[in-house]
């Protein structure tokens, strides 16, 4: 019999950038690639910091497990993104979120909306000498101090004033200002809330909880992660606190915690979020439809491509 050969219209290529020591979010990654490419995109997995990428392969690039952007790769992280931008890619996020997004000092500006944030002390290394009386001066018994500029719970610690002078030392000299905050018993008992939204949309949540003697909630620091269904007093409080942040975003999360009857907010992370899409069958789907319908109304489908050969 005769065999034919099947073309199929690809709308784009894009790259989906991960980072070389990124291994726990491989899955994600697998599942929004095979969504991608069943709406005629053609994605595919890229390290962002290769010397051998050429942007101009692809009409769009999603920002989406860069997990080692905080390090001292930071400047040419966003000077990577620029030089994507300033070639005319659609990026997802885009840079002016992801700049806005890049510190933690974005909780301040939040605060200043009248959103309700974490009570924070915001310092430089220099200022490590006035912890203890920050610590006297807030009532605070016991603490967490992170760098402004981080990820995934990387030098991030519980600490009172017996342990302050560790912490001091730690940080001597860091490159990026720090962030004190209260220990949040929440955090033990309840778990820390995660609602994922795709373009103003609310898809799914995740409550997220340490494992027993700890108190970070990251899977790589031996949290647990429940998928939940929120009540709707929740979603529409977390709505307003996206809205607050007046950044344009593709996908977005929102880690809160619960006192009492109200919100407050852990991150909003809109730079290389955690979705927890395999906890959630079609999502990845929901996220590559609003990647293609971004990309139909901007692109002109490339050339048509073969897709396999069919007999007749």
């Amino acid at each position: 019999m005769e065999e034919c050969m099947i073309l199929t219209t690809l709308l784009a290529s894009l790259a989906l950038l991960t980072s070389s020591n990124c291994s726990e979010s491989k899955e994600d990654d697998n599942l929004l690639i095979r969504a991608l490419q069943k709406q005629q995109i053609d994605a595919r997995s890229v390290i962002w910091d290769d010397p051998q990428n050429n942007w101009k392969d692809y009409q769009a690039v999603l920002v989406f497990s860069t997990w080692d952007y905080h390090t001292d790769k930071f400047n040419f992280f966003l000077q990577t993104l620029g030089n994507i931008e300033k070639q005319g890619i659609p990026l997802f996020n885009p840079l002016s979120t992801i700049r806005w997004n890049a510190s933690k000092v974005y909780l301040k500006k939040l605060a200043e909306k009248g959103v309700k944030v974490i009570d924070s002390i915001y310092l430089s290394s220099k200022d490590l000498k006035n912890l203890p009386n920050l610590l006297e001066k807030y009532g605070w018994e016991e603490c967490v101090i992170k760098p402004s500029i981080s990820a995934s719970g990387d030098h991030t610690f519980r600490f009172n004033s017996s342990t302050v002078q560790e912490m001091q030392a730690h940080f001597e000299g860091y490159p990026c200002d720090l962030i004190v905050q209260p220990f949040m018993k929440e955090i033990m008992t309840e778990g820390e809330w995660s609602f994922i939204f795709f373009e103003k949309e609310f898809i799914h949540c995740v409550l997220k909880k340490p494992a027993d003697g700890q108190f970070l909630v990251q899977s790589a620091h031996g949290g647990s992660v429940q998928p939940v269904t929120p009540p709707d007093w929740m979603i529409n409080e977390v709505k307003k606190i996206l809205l607050a942040t007046e950044q344009p975003y593709l996908h977005a999360r929102v880690d809160v915690i619960k006192k009492g009857s109200a919100l407050a907010v852990v991150e909003v992370e809109m730079i290389e979020p955690s979705l927890f899409l395999s906890y959630f069958p079609g999502s990845a789907d929901k996220l590559a439809q609003k990647i293609k319908e971004r990309l139909s109304a901007s692109l002109t489908p490339l050339e048509p491509r073969s897709k396999g050969r069919t007999s007749l």
